[in-house]
C-alpha cells in the first residue's frame, strides 16, 4: 500500500465487510419480534453492503483519476496479475452500489405505501415494476455480460495522454506495474460495455429521483399527521422526520454522489481545485457501506433497542477493538521498525492479547455485572449455543488474559524505568 488512499480503502473494506456480516449474523441469531418485509430487506442488504466494501476496498482498492477518467486497481486482483478479476470486481462494485440505491428506494417505497398511499407494504404500480426490474435484473446482467470490454492500460507511457503539465507528476505514479488502469470509453469509441454503463447511470438517476419523491411524500404525510397529533406524539413524529432526513442525506453524500460523480466527469471536465476530492470519491462509498450497518441495526432493533443496547455496544465495541489491535499486531510483525526497541516482542504479545480479550468479553459472553447480586449475566454466543461450559471457559479465559495484560504492561513500564535510570 503506497498511499494514504490505499490504506483507507483497505481498512474501510475490512471494517465494512466485517460489520455487515456481523450484523447479518446478529439479525439471524436475535430475530426481532415484529419481523416484516421491511426488516427482511434491511437484513439481506447487509450481504450486498459487506460484499461491496470487500470488493471495492480489498479486491479492487479502487481510485478514480479525474481528467483521465480512469479507474485504478491496486488491490488483490492487481497483485494476482489478473485483469479479468479486476474487471469482474469493478462490474460487481457498479452492480452492488446500484442495488444498494435500489434497495434504499424500495424501503422508501414501503414507507410511501404505508404513510401516503395507505396501502399494503409491498404494493407496486406498473412504473415501480418497470424501474425495479431495470435496476435489479436488466442493468446487472448487462454490466456483467459486457465487462470484458473494459479497456485496460498497464505500464503505458503517460506522455501518450493529454495531460496538463501540472497533472503530470500527480498521475505518473499510476503508470507503473503496481497499478492497473481501466477506462470506460464514453467520449471516444463506444462499445457494448459503454452502452451498458450509460443505461446503468440513467437507471441510477431515475431510481434515485424516484426514491427522493417517495421520501418527500412520506415526510409530507408525517408533517400532516404531526399537526393533528397530541404534543407527545408530535414530538416522536418530529424525531422520525429528522432521522429519515439524516439517513437519506447520508445515502446522497456517501453513496449516490460518489457513484454519479465519476460518471458525470467522463462527460464534463472538472476544475482542478476539486480533483483531490473527486479522486477519492470511492472512499465515500466505502464509508457508506460501514455506516449502513449501524442504520440497519437501529431500524431492525428499534423497538427492542433499550433492552439490547448494552449487548450491541459490547458487540460492536469488541469487534472494532479486536480488529484494531490485531491490525497493530500484524503491522508490528510484518512492517520493520526503523528504531530498535528491546520491548518489541512484549508489545507484539500485548497487542495479540488485546485482540483476544474483546472477543471473549464482548462476543462470546457479552458479560454484565449485577450489582447487589454479586453475579455475572452472559448473553453472547455461549448463550446461543446453550452451553454453560462455554460461558465458564470464556469467563476464565477473559480473566486470565486480563491478568496477563496487567503483568505485561506493568513489567514493560518497570523495565523502561530501570533502563532510564541506568
Amino acid at each position: 500500500m503506497n498511499s494514504v488512499h490505499d490504506k483507507f480503502m483497505f481498512i474501510g473494506g475490512i471494517v465494512g465487510c466485517t460489520l455487515n456480516l456481523i450484523v447479518f449474523i446478529l439479525m439471524n441469531i436475535y430475530p426481532t419480534k415484529n419481523y416484516d418485509s421491511f426488516k427482511f430487506v434491511l437484513k439481506y442488504l447487509r450481504l450486498f453492503d459487506g460484499a461491496g466494501a470487500f470488493m471495492l476496498g480489498v479486491m479492487g482498492q479502487g481510485q478514480f483519476l479525474p481528467g483521465l477518467n480512469f479507474a485504478v486497481s491496486h488491490g488483490v486482483c492487481q497483485r494476482m496479475g489478473s485483469e479479468l478479476c479486476s474487471k469482474i470486481t469493478y462490474a460487481a462494485c457498479i452492480n452492488i452500489t446500484m442495488i444498494v440505491i435500489g434497495g434504499a428506494t424500495f424501503i422508501n417505497l414501503m414507507r410511501y405505501n404505508v404513510f401516503y398511499r395507505k396501502a399494503q407494504l409491498l404494493t407496486t404500480s406498473i412504473y415501480d415494476k418497470i424501474i425495479f426490474t431495470c435496476v435489479f435484473i436488466i442493468a446487472p446482467i448487462s454490466i456483467f455480460s459486457t465487462c470484458y470490454q473494459f479497456q485496460v492500460y498497464k505500464g503505458k507511457d503517460i506522455l501518450g495522454f493529454q495531460l496538463d503539465p501540472s497533472e503530470l507528476e500527480d498521475y505518473k505514479k499510476f503508470f507503473t506495474p503496481e497499478y492497473t488502469l481501466y477506462e470506460i470509453p464514453i467520449n471516444s469509441e463506444l462499445n457494448a460495455f459503454s452502452y451498458a454503463v450509460i443505461f446503468t447511470v440513467l437507471s441510477i438517476l431515475i431510481i434515485f429521483s424516484t426514491g427522493i419523491y417517495y421520501y418527500f411524500c412520506v415526510e409530507w404525510s408525517l408533517k400532516k399527521a404531526r399537526k393533528e397529533a397530541q404534543t407527545h406524539t408530535a414530538t416522536k413524529i418530529t424525531k422520525v422526520i429528522y432521522h429519515l432526513r439524516f439517513q437519506n442525506l447520508c445515502l446522497i453524500v456517501f453513496c449516490f454522489a460518489p457513484i454519479i460523480t465519476p460518471m458525470l466527469l467522463i462527460v464534463f471536465n472538472v476544475p482542478r481545485i476539486l480533483k483531490p476530492i473527486t479522486s477519492n470519491c470511492f472512499i465515500f462509498i466505502n464509508s457508506y457501506f460501514t455506516f449502513a450497518s449501524f442504520f440497519a441495526t437501529y431500524h431492525f432493533y428499534k423497538n427492542e433497542l433499550k433492552k439490547c443496547l448494552h449487548d450491541l455496544i459490547m458487540l460492536y465495541g469488541s469487534i472494532l477493538a479486536s480488529i484494531l489491535c490485531f491490525g497493530s499486531f500484524l503491522l508490528m510483525q510484518f512492517v520493520p521498525s526503523k528504531t530498535q526497541d528491546p520491548f518489541k516482542f512484549l508489545m507484539k504479545f500485548q497487542k495479540l492479547m488485546e485482540s483476544i480479550l474483546p472477543i471473549f468479553l464482548g462476543v462470546m459472553t457479552q458479560a454484565r455485572y449485577l450489582a447487589g447480586y454479586n453475579g455475572i449475566v452472559t448473553s453472547g454466543l455461549c448463550r446461543v449455543f446453550d452451553s454453560d461450559w462455554c460461558s465458564k471457559i470464556s469467563i476464565v479465559i477473559t480473566l486470565v488474559v486480563a491478568d496477563l495484560l496487567i503483568v505485561i504492561i506493568t513489567a514493560t513500564g518497570l523495565m523502561r524505568q530501570v533502563l532510564k535510570l541506568n
